[in-house]
């Protein structure tokens, strides 16, 4: 009897080699054109209760230079990630690694309602597309 490596890696298996975690990921993309005011939201996801999402990239398209930032709350304190965009143009941030890690997007019983967020830190021009996302994992609460 032989055996291959793809008949013993489960697909759980392997998502765990990948991702250090049972996860699977989903891109939350959404588009907006200006003019807009400093610190419109972009992207956002509602965090489930009784899971923990982890940011695992994001993907970002402006017509102009502009600041952007994740925002997310871990057991009800604030984190963000600044993202510096200097001039117009694209770009697209994937890792095996989270960017939360150790401070996962949460939302335990009885809170209010968390999201996990991409903002424009500047306001946007008029006429300017912006176009983002947000690369997602989330995982029942151990």
């Amino acid at each position: 009897m032989s055996l291959s490596f793809g008949s013993v890696m489960s697909i759980p298996a392997s998502r765990l080699i990948r991702y250090g975690r049972d996860i699977s990921l989903a891109w939350q993309h959404d588009g907006t054109t200006g003019p807009f005011a400093a610190g419109t939201t972009l992207s956002t996801v509602t965090v489930t209760p009784g899971t923990d999402v982890y940011i695992y990239g994001f993907s970002i398209t402006s017509g102009e230079a502009n600041g952007f930032y994740i925002y997310w709350e871990n057991d009800g304190t604030a984190y963000d990630y600044y993202i510096d965009f200097p001039s117009d143009g694209s770009v697209l941030y994937t890792d095996f690694v989270p960017i939360n890690e150790g401070l996962p997007a949460n939302r335990r019983a009885n809170s209010a309602v968390t999201t996990v967020s991409l903002h424009a830190l500047n306001a946007g021009g008029a006429g300017v597309i912006y176009s983002s996302g947000l690369l997602l994992g989330s995982v029942a609460h151990e």
